[in-house]
């Protein structure tokens, strides 16, 4: 079982509040949860622009399929898939890819 941290219900809004009246080894503790905070954001925000680029690349391929010969469709249908995929595996449990 883990341990309850005494920085689970604070809010970004409360630091400069509490700040003061935390120890030393407390305001350490404050700093490395707002860094692993930080971190996780930039991850996010990281994956969120990697999963819009593929969304985008997925419409310029179905967008180009109607202007394109025959023989290249097949090629253009096998990118779609991976696209496809890569947003089914991203979203998983979450919801489908054309949303």
């Amino acid at each position: 079982m883990s341990e309850v941290s005494p920085f689970d219900d604070i809010t970004l809004k409360d630091i400069p509040t509490i700040l003061p009246m935390l120890s030393v080894s407390e305001q350490e503790k404050l700093l490395t949860e707002l860094e692993h905070l930080n971190k996780l954001k930039q991850q996010k925000k990281a994956q969120t622009r990697f999963i819009d680029f593929v969304k985008q690349m997925r419409e310029e391929c179905i967008a180009e399929m109607y202007e394109s010969p025959t023989d290249k469709i097949q090629q253009l249908s096998g990118r779609i898939l991976s696209y496809d995929q890569i947003l089914t595996m991203s979203t998983w449990g979450k919801h489908s890819p054309s949303e």
